[in-house]
């Protein structure tokens, strides 16, 4: 593998040759990358992913899932974290596309990707690729020709929320010679490209897509011009610079049409640099950016991203004397700067800030330095809304001397980040260079590659996921790996997309609704195994459970909830709890899907809505009440629960009949269990009227878990007795007169 930047651009800045100091800005960015990659050295190492071992008993179809911990980070195990590729390349004819690690996905599970495409082995140049996990792949088509071999190119894709994306696509005339680099969309379900209108100029930079269609971007040739399109068919507003300014650089336009950059500024032929700066939604003036102190006379103040509270982050660059340093801007333009973790004896700083949400959380990468100024790597941060100090995520162990390096590169609004780091052993021997990465908003970090990675049905083979580039607010993530297709020995680049859950707390968003996507459960909910999700409203709040799923503990506080794992398996590692006032009803498929974990009732459990079975992996506490539904005799007709471990009796066991009136010798196996603790519950039939002559027995049940009914004894038989009671009075009484 080999370490990517931060930045999806080849340089930070947008600058070429001939541009304002661009020798000194690619000193600049030569230093930082080798301060990224040359501390540790290594060969690719290719190694296989250990993962943990899941063990199968035989217990009605019972799985026992296994979960590890690795140097004290959490490893949790999902059921499968299925991934799909972009479309890929033939090893067989060297025929095919070949990922770049630039990679982008929205909320949809839509992505765009750039990569290189070959043919019969030659090189064809760039080509983007739009598609979506296990549906439609396609090639977006570019602004038309190729030289004479065929070579064309597009690049630079960004997508939004619908799947427009926008990008740059080279152009060539009838006779394969080459027009230039032009602005380009592609609307949602077509790949023709559509050429963005523009004043003049051949060379062009797209930066950014918001969700409404608007998108910013710039000219290089035959002079610098900062553009801004409301709409792929609608002419460029021209964003204007500072005072003297020659050059403009618009980087991020956020959902409310707001954009920022950054500008050269001149004043009486003096060049004070570039200064970051903001152009409201509607216009095109620029507003000036707060700046911090450095020990440069000329600093460069750069804006990248800025979220929908217009807090906007990037970085000040001060040449031999300060590097790089991480900086944000509140709403009203004032800067502050993100320390880095230090300490820093006679070093740059070399901190910069990749990404914010909207809480205001920022992510990006830090060096870090021992207490004698030695360089132990760039390492991944986070700056919470309200501090400046960065707090260090999690790697995966440290080399010998103490090193390692890695990126935080994005972060969602459920406040999990993505990114990569390297990987050492306990005894600091390097493992991998680079494994794709999320951080939980606990800081759990999580190497994507120890959980169950299972390729799209149609394409076997194994991956291996080295970077994280884009992550979306509902758990869809993309990034770039290495796939080895079944029966071959070598692996190829390929990008990826892949879902997850977000960690941190859900709470169920509406009294009713669906809560469906097994691996992600689409509002925010944990299926890592390192969160939890809370019912916590009144109502009926229905899950539909359609892939296998884990997380870490699930709480019924209020409502009622129907639950249906049906055919999957739920992971539950810190059980599932049913609050005093709550009813869940949760079903799973008899002998093929499973809850694995214990169930602590407090409120009501039923075994489904209606009539429904419940299969539990583990331990029953019961002190609430244990609902089941009768309508008929066959097993298929009365609700069942089974437990693989203890059942702990207490509370209530209430009967329902629907519809059905028990005959005598009617039996009704309900529970199974393989062990009892009694803790003394009672049977509540006040919902389960038999007819006259008709009662409950419950003599079978604390053996068995079965209830029948059977007949009230004769009256006869009681008569009898009556009479023979009579008779020995009477002779007794006969004895004393």
């Amino acid at each position: 593998m080999s370490c990517v930047p931060f930045w999806s651009d080849p340089s930070p800045f947008g600058l070429t040759g001939g541009s304002k100091n661009s020798a000194f800005f690619s000193g600049k960015i030569n230093f930082l990358w080798h301060q990224v990659t040359q501390p540790q050295i290594f060969s690719t190492i290719e190694t296989s992913k250990m993962y943990n071992n899941r063990a199968t008993y035989t217990a009605r179809f019972t799985f026992c899932l296994i979960l590890s911990c690795w140097a004290g980070i959490a490893s949790a195990q999902l059921f499968q974290l299925k991934v799909d590729g972009a479309p890929g390349y033939d090893q067989g004819t060297s025929t095919g596309f070949q990922g770049m690690a630039a990679v982008q996905v929205n909320s949809s599970g839509v992505a765009v990707s750039e990569s290189s495409y070959y043919l019969n082995g030659t090189w064809k140049g760039q080509r983007l690729l739009r598609w979506q996990f296990n549906g439609s792949q396609e090639v977006l088509g570019t602004l038309g020709g190729t030289d004479p071999q065929g070579f064309t190119s597009t690049s630079q894709a960004k997508i939004n929320a619908s799947g427009q994306v926008a990008a740059v696509s080279r152009k060539y005339d009838i006779n394969h010679v080459a027009l230039g680099d032009f602005g380009a969309a592609w609307n949602s379900g077509s790949a023709t490209a559509i050429e963005l209108p523009y004043p003049s100029g051949s060379s062009f930079r797209i930066k950014s897509i918001n969700d409404s269609g608007a998108i910013v971007g710039y000219m290089q040739n035959p002079s610098n011009a900062a553009y801004r399109w409301a709409s792929s068919s609608s002419n460029p507003d021209t964003l204007v610079g500072l005072t003297g300014s020659i050059f403009v650089f618009p980087e991020w336009i956020n959902n409310s049409g707001v954009t920022v950059g950054y500008s050269q500024k001149i004043v009486n032929g003096v060049d004070l640099g570039y200064l970051a700066v903001r152009w409201d939604a509607g216009s095109v003036t620029p507003v000036e950016l707060g700046t911090i102190t450095t020990q440069s006379s000329q600093p460069d103040f750069v804006a990248r991203k800025i979220n929908e509270q217009n807090v906007a982050v990037g970085y000040v660059v001060s040449g031999n004397t300060d590097g790089f340093r991480a900086l944000r801007w509140d709403a009203s333009g004032n800067a502050t700067e993100l320390l880095g973790l230090g300490p820093e004896v006679g070093q740059y700083h070399n901190n910069f800030a990749t990404d914010v949400n909207q809480s205001g959380t920022v992510v990006g990468v830090s060096s870090k330095f021992d207490s004698q100024g030695n360089d132990l790597g760039p390492r991944p941060v986070r700056w919470s809304a309200s501090s400046s100090v960065a707090e260090e995520l999690t790697l995966f162990g440290l080399s010998a001397t103490g090193t390692s390096y890695g990126s935080a590169n994005v972060i969602n609004n459920a406040g999990t980040a993505g990114g990569y780091g390297a990987k050492y052993s306990q005894t600091g021997s390097p493992l991998d260079d680079a494994v794709a990465m999320l951080w939980l908003p606990n800081g759990t970090a999580i190497d994507l590659n120890s959980l169950n990675i299972a390729p799209r049905a149609n394409e076997p083979g194994t991956w291996e996921l080295d970077y994280v580039t884009s992550i979306a607010d509902n758990g869809w993530m993309a990034g770039s790996g290495k796939f080895t297709p079944t029966g071959s020995a070598t692996s190829y680049n390929r990008d990826w997309i892949a879902r997850v859950g977000l960690g941190g707390t859900w709470v169920n968003p509406n009294p009713v609704g669906f809560w469906r996507h097994g691996l992600s459960w689409d509002s925010g909910t944990p299926a890592l195994g390192v969160g939890d999700a809370r019912f916590a409203r009144l109502g009926t709040h229905r899950v539909i459970v359609d892939e296998s799923v884990e997380t870490r503990r699930v709480d019924f506080e209020r409502g009622e909830v129907i639950l249906n794992i049906g055919e999957q398996q739920m992971y539950v590692q810190n059980g599932v709890h049913v609050h005093e006032g709550a009813r869940a009803a949760i079903h799973t498929r008899v002998d093929i899907g499973m809850l694995h974990g214990d169930v602590f009732n407090q409120g009501t459990l039923a075994p489904g809505n209606s009539v429904g079975y419940l299969g539990i992996d583990g331990d029953l506490q019961n002190t609430g009440t244990l609902e089941f539904e009768i309508s008929g005799i066959s097993s298929a007709e009365y609700d069942q629960l089974y437990i693989a471990d203890q059942f702990t009796a207490g509370g209530n066991l209430k009967v329902l009949l629907d519809g059905y009136s028990p005959n005598a010798g009617d039996q009704f196996a309900l529970i199974s269990w393989n062990g009892l603790q009694y803790q003394g519950m009672q049977f509540d039939f006040s919902s389960a009227s038999l007819s006259s002559g008709l009662v409950w027995d419950t003599s079978n049940f604390w053996s068995a878990g079965v209830l029948s009914v059977t007949a009230v004894p004769e009256p006869a038989s009681v008569g009898v007795c009556g009479l023979i009671g009579l008779i020995l009075m009477l002779q007794r009484t006969r004895r004393k007169t």
